[in-house]
């Protein structure tokens, strides 16, 4: 779990360009294949990673990126 009480939209933004991700957020209505939350992009290979449907809540994109490479950054 990501130790930060409030975590920012911002920070979690530099956190993820910083490790070479891009953070998008969901701009359209929810329906089947858009849940409304975030999906991670890696930048290099400019493909999905995690959240293919927007499915993840600010907190878990959080927890990709965390300190110690999450469970599968390198």
């Amino acid at each position: 779990m990501v130790d930060e009480m409030t975590i920012s939209e911002s920070a979690v933004r530099a956190r993820a360009r910083r490790r070479g991700f891009r953070m998008e957020k969901s701009r359209q209505a929810v329906h089947l294949n858009n849940l409304g939350g975030f999906m991670l992009i890696d930048i290099r290979a400019n493909a999905v990673v995690a959240g293919g449907r927007y499915e993840l809540t600010l907190e878990q994109v959080a927890e990709l990126l965390r300190e110690d490479g999450g469970p599968w950054i390198d």
